[in-house]
């Protein structure tokens, strides 16, 4: 059975009238705009994918994971450590967090970066830089400490003229924005409601999936430069 038997007599195939209203120029040029359209597409599939922030990470850093409960507080309360003015006790907390200097960098972990970081400057062969989670910590120090103690974080306690200490300021705010918005963390913030004042409010604690801290600081630490000098306004 051939479907041309269902077809009118006087009817033709779509393509053979196509070909009746087009002279060979046009039928040409519609060749050649279906077979870029397909070229086109057969491209698309077979470029690489977009890449994506982890594509900046060192492949030998080690990536383990653990299950982490926040800790948010509430108000009237301190039921971590990490909270409160910033004094002597406070502050060597936060700064342990900040022990590690440059790290030494190969060939290999670098060829993605752009701009390239500096070769090291004491004669060690590698390259210069440092985990981005060390540089969000000092911000995120700096800003708890002035904003807790202004009076013993002022500019001259930091050894920075008035003008550098107001632009650490600013960048570490500039920097952490920037910072959040690259990550853009989807996980699902859990909220109570609040039936006194009838609004809904973050609850206290969530559990997390995270990267394990401890892991990525001795990494970290075990790759230290042997480069004494520290990142400038560490």
């Amino acid at each position: 059975m051939d479907i041309r038997d269902f077809m009118p007599t006087n009817s033709k195939p779509s393509y053979d009238r196509l070909a009746d209203v087009l002279d060979d120029e046009e039928a040409e040029a519609l060749a050649v705009l279906v077979l870029m359209v397909l070229g086109w597409a057969f491209y698309q599939n077979t470029l690489p994918p977009e890449p994506t922030y982890e594509f900046m990470v060192p492949s030998n850093v080690p990536m383990e994971y653990q299950t982490v409960r926040f800790n948010a507080t509430v108000p009237g309360t301190r039921d971590t450590e990490w909270l409160g003015p910033s004094n002597d006790k406070t502050d060597a907390l936060w700064d342990s967090l900040l022990d590690v200097g440059v790290i030494a960098l190969d060939a290999a972990q670098i060829s993605h970066l752009s701009p390239p970081p500096a070769r090291l400057a004491n004669g060690q062969d590698g390259w210069a830089g440092t985990f981005e989670v060390f540089h969000q910590i000092h911000c995120l120090n700096l800003l708890r400490k002035r904003f807790f103690a202004p009076e013993r974080n002022g500019p001259a306690d930091w050894g920075e003229e008035a003008d550098l200490w107001e632009w650490h300021n600013e960048h570490c705010f500039e920097y952490l924005r920037q910072t959040l918005l690259c990550h853009a963390d989807v996980n699902i913030f859990p909220l109570e409601y609040d039936a006194r004042h009838e609004v809904y409010v973050p609850r206290p604690s969530a559990e997390k999936r995270c990267r394990n801290w401890d892991v990525v600081h001795d990494y970290a630490r075990e790759h230290m430069a042997t480069d004494t000098r520290r990142e400038a306004h560490d």
